[in-house]
């Protein structure tokens, strides 16, 4: 079988393409630069007062993360000495604090990406950790 029909697409000269690339990248522009002219620059005073609550709720993070990891050892080594009452009562505890740091996390959506990730990664260790212990897998 043979193609013998040319599609308008490819019978386009260069300078067409060209030309509905510029209208592409104005009409880009356009979009890209009317909102931010749009919005009043803010005073410097409002991005200092958002700075320094930013970084006391990373701080607050910070230092719950910090309880939570400690925590976190009180419960390795409770399970290690096979004191399951006291473990169950950690791990409690941990799914408790851990959801105060997600919703002082989520407060913020300034707040670095990596302190996120570290939040979620001991979300899914807690919800790992709960699981095997309700499976027995400690007894």
């Amino acid at each position: 079988m043979k193609i013998t029909a040319i599609t308008a697409t490819q019978q386009q000269s260069p300078a067409a393409k060209t030309k509905a690339s510029d209208d592409f990248a104005s009409v880009l522009a356009q979009h890209t630069q009317a909102p931010a002219a749009a919005q009043p620059p803010m005073p410097p005073a409002v991005l200092g007062i958002q700075a320094a609550l930013a970084q006391e709720t990373e701080r607050t993070v910070m230092k719950q993360l910090t309880a939570l990891m400690d925590q976190w050892d009180a419960y390795a080594s409770s399970v290690e000495q096979a004191d399951l009452k006291q473990g169950h009562a950690i791990l409690s505890a941990i799914h408790h604090n851990l959801a105060a740091v997600k919703e002082t996390a989520s407060a913020a959506p300034n707040l670095d990406a990596r302190l996120h990730e570290m939040v979620n990664e001991l979300e899914v260790l807690g919800a790992a950790e709960e699981i095997k212990f309700n499976r027995g897998d400690y007894l």
